[in-house]
């Protein structure tokens, strides 16, 4: 090959380690947020925004099940 065909492939295997750590962080994320849902459910918390202490609609939490706030705060942010 030249070095061409290899600089590319050098680019595609830093593209593809740059989208796995972009993925792991995401999952990484989610998780997070579970787990705090999780415990708000536990503590009789859960539905409830974070910033506001508001009840987090039905709306948002069919979208987003572990949603830590409220339409209104997280069209604020």
């Amino acid at each position: 090959g030249s070095d061409t065909d290899h600089e590319e492939e050098e680019a595609d295997e830093a593209e593809e380690t740059a989208t796995d750590i972009a993925i792991q962080q995401d999952v990484k994320e989610r998780l997070e947020n579970i787990k705090v849902t999780l415990f708000k459910i536990d503590q009789g918390k859960f539905g409830f925004c974070e910033k506001c202490a508001a009840e987090i609609g039905q709306n948002v939490l069919d979208v987003d099940p572990e949603s830590r706030w409220c339409q209104a705060c997280k069209l604020a942010n």
